[in-house]
């Protein structure tokens, strides 16, 4: 290898950035939750469907970053300790799994049972 060309990095490096990366992201979602104010049940008249719906939505926003939230933490405790060590099968995570989702902690082989393990 020449002067020119990166080294890859090593796989403790990977996992470091991952870590990071993981981390960035939790912030961010707790952020974003932080900023969401409820709204109130104070609409009248042709407003109730309305606010009715805009409540709804905003609930499932509210659900579906609480469930990123979750899996992020879950995979940093995992990560912390086994880097990107599939918790089924203890082989490396595959790269292109890592990439469609850094808090994966689980090969392709086991994603179905990502939900289940328990850490």
């Amino acid at each position: 290898m020449n002067s020119h060309q990166e080294m890859p990095p090593s796989h403790e490096t990977k996992n470091l950035r991952d870590l990071a990366d993981l981390r960035q992201e939790l912030a961010e979602i707790e952020s974003e939750l932080a900023k969401i104010v409820p709204i109130e049940a104070t609409a009248t008249g042709d407003d109730v469907a309305e606010a009715q719906e805009t409540r709804d939505q905003q609930q499932q926003i509210v659900a579906t970053r609480k469930e990123r939230q979750v899996e992020i933490e879950r995979a940093l405790i995992w990560k912390a300790s086994h880097g990107n060590r599939c918790a089924v099968c203890d082989q490396t995570i595959e790269n292109a799994r890592l990439e469609a989702d850094l808090a994966s902690i689980t090969c392709i082989e086991h994603r179905d049972q990502e939900d289940t393990v328990e850490i």
